[in-house]
């Protein structure tokens, strides 16, 4: 299935019959892997074995192909997701034993994770491939942005932009569990919690958070996991953890946090 990003003028594609099963979301980001290990399957590198932990908790010896990417070049690849929702969507995938996750690094300080698909979504997707048009066949793949002395592509990637993402919302924007401005005030909630047990809950109060969050996500242009880090250093400093204590205090105050925090 198509679909075109207008502000990154880049063309998306994702397999629907995966999409019905698992996601959109997951479907987008296994995309990107099937090429990859289709590719490294023709050109016969990146074969490992490996012992793998499913979400049941049961030992599997797998052996076949891999890729790898760090979150940070993840979000080149897929431009509109931040590095929480792509952790978001690897866990997804990890807890519904569609991939499979290990290290294969020469480097010990080289923490960067390698992926592998289950072998029934190996399965599905050569199924549609080969039911595709021919001219489909010749789409360009997501680029790898890991330095492996690869052949690169400009700019293309398979993937779609969810569904419904713009359409017309109501006058009260009600914050969903899963969007990052929620789990930014789900986060400063726990803790100051934790510093203060007695402090007041309640889902007003969250929905209320949430929307100072998603205004610094979208007009602020700050990265969830920049405020993650500013929320969870204002909570551990003794004098700032009495002074921030809503979403409106850490939109206020957070450049003159992130000052701190660098000192």
């Amino acid at each position: 299935m198509e679909g075109v990003n207008e502000g990154y003028n880049m063309k998306y594609m994702f397999d629907i019959e995966i999409a019905k099963l698992y996601g959109v979301n997951e479907a987008i980001f296994i995309q990107n892997l099937y090429w990859w290990l289709q590719k490294n399957k023709i050109d016969n590198r990146n074969f490992h074995t490996a012992e793998v932990i499913n979400s049941n908790g049961d030992t599997i010896q797998f052996s076949g192909y891999w890729t790898y990417n760090s979150m940070r070049s993840f979000v080149d690849v897929f431009p509109f997701w931040t590095q929480r929702q792509i952790r978001t969507v690897v866990k997804s995938c990890r807890d519904k034993n569609i991939i499979y996750v290990a290290q294969f690094n020469r480097e010990k300080y080289d923490k960067t994770l390698w992926y592998t698909l289950a072998q029934n979504i190996v399965e599905i997707l050569n199924t549609e491939t080969n039911k595709s048009n021919p001219s489909d066949k010749n789409v360009q793949p997501i680029p790898d942005s890991k330095p492996d002395n690869r052949e690169y592509i400009n700019k293309f990637i398979y993937s779609l932009v969810e569904d419904s993402e713009n359409k017309e919302k109501s006058k009260k924007k009600i914050f969903e569990s899963n969007s990052d401005a929620y789990a930014l005030a789900r986060y400063l909630e726990k803790c100051i919690a934790e510093n203060e047990p007695k402090f007041p809950q309640s889902e007003n109060q969250r929905q209320r958070w949430a929307k100072d969050f998603d205004l610094m996500l979208r007009i602020d242009k700050i990265d969830a996991d920049d405020i993650a880090a500013v929320i969870e250093w204002s909570q551990n400093d003794n004098f700032w953890r009495s002074n921030i204590l809503s979403g409106k205090k850490v939109r206020e105050k957070y450049q003159q946090l992130v000052m701190k925090m660098k000192r």
